[in-house]
């Protein structure tokens, strides 16, 4: 991988255009994606380069490294990254791989870095699932203030079973506190199809809605 013994195609990675040397052979037996440029009528066929800048260099040589000795190191900085590359060039045991790494520690930057790139679903609903399924320990993560407030809306409007209404104000306050907004941010309490189960909903207004 990376090494220009009999290498034969070039990647230029990201917006800072990175050399990645790989070989055709090997990659295109991982991805159909890639096998149909290497084989096709497709501009790569000609000239052995593939340009993807939309994805950082890091996450494509793990992603290239999974395909060379089906090794990876997926940490909550590279995940949604590497999730977007499986995706788009078709590998599901890097995506599969993604997922199962997704946890109390590192969901709210997942979900947030999908926000911010491809917003997949997929990738959003387990990261759900898995706040859900602790959301106090979530909650107290020092990613809280990454958040941006169509993220925040998303997890006040859940339905929880194992925290409270005064965890979720706990929530929007240290929300505020690391986004500077306690002058200029409303909470309303409003009841929704779980209140029988004692959980108020929050609402965020105003103009941060």
């Amino acid at each position: 991988m990376n090494s220009s013994h009999r290498s034969d195609v070039k990647f230029i990675v990201g917006t800072d255009k990175q050399e990645i040397l790989g070989h055709q052979l090997l990659i295109e037996e991982y991805s159909p994606v890639f096998a149909a440029m290497f084989s096709n009528d497709f501009k790569e066929k000609g000239n052995g380069i593939v340009e993807i800048p939309d994805v950082s260099t890091e996450a494509f040589l793990e992603f290239l490294k999974y395909i060379y000795t089906l090794e990876i190191s997926i940490t909550k900085d590279n995940l949604a990254n590497i999730f977007y590359i499986a995706s788009k060039y078709m590998v599901g045991d890097v995506k599969v791989k993604c997922l199962g790494e997704i946890n109390t520690q590192n969901a709210l930057k997942v979900l947030e870095d999908n926000f911010q790139s491809s917003r997949f679903e997929e990738l959003e609903q387990k990261c759900l699932k898995v706040i859900k399924s602790d959301p106090i320990a979530v909650f107290q993560s020092e990613d809280v203030g990454l958040l941006n407030v169509k993220n925040l809306e998303i997890l006040l409007n859940e339905n929880y079973e194992r925290c409270n209404e005064e965890d979720l104000r706990q929530l929007v306050f240290d929300w505020r506190k690391c986004n500077k907004y306690e002058n200029n941010f409303e909470v309303e309490k409003f009841s929704s199809g779980y209140s029988q189960q004692g959980i108020t909903r929050v609402a965020i207004l105003g103009k941060y809605r």
